[in-house]
């Protein structure tokens, strides 16, 4: 009674990494750093694609699904998550951001606190199958792109 006012700030202070690490949402483990990832095939594809901090460009423009589906699954605790997809597949993307913001092909964005998105964009020109994104961000951003 009456002493345990010293331990507010010490509470105050812990409460921080505590609210930060409830909004991260995905797994810490991975690399660190700048990071790219350019599987050459779907073969090629080493999914998940984790990284702790810092950004990570998944650039999966060689990758020709034949007519299937490729899975990819990529994380970002904390920085960015760059995914580069050819224009010729069709998409389907689960994306999850705890804290910030999110910008896809058709140019929508999103960005807050615990954002979900998920849409489907159908390939341009001829397709030669799909590819299904499941992305996430702890904290920053994450960007898919398309590239001819």
């Amino acid at each position: 009674f009456g002493r345990a006012r010293a331990l507010i700030p010490l509470g105050l202070v812990l409460a921080v990494p505590l609210i930060l690490a409830s909004a991260v949402d995905v797994p810490l483990r991975g690399e660190t750093g700048d990071t790219t990832w350019t599987p050459a095939s779907a073969a090629a594809v080493a999914s998940p694609y984790d990284l702790v901090a810092g950004k990570g460009q998944l650039d999966l423009s060689s990758v020709d699904p034949k007519g299937g589906t490729v899975n990819v699954t990529a994380y970002v605790g904390a920085g960015q998550i760059i995914v580069t997809v050819p224009d010729n597949v069709a998409l389907v993307v689960n994306a999850h951001v705890g804290m910030g913001r999110m910008l896809f092909t058709d140019g929508s964005a999103h960005s807050g606190i615990d954002v979900t998105n998920s849409f489907d964009a159908p390939a341009q020109g001829a397709s030669k199958g799909t590819i299904v994104l499941d992305l996430k961000a702890g904290a920053g951003d994450l960007e898919v792109q398309r590239v001819s």
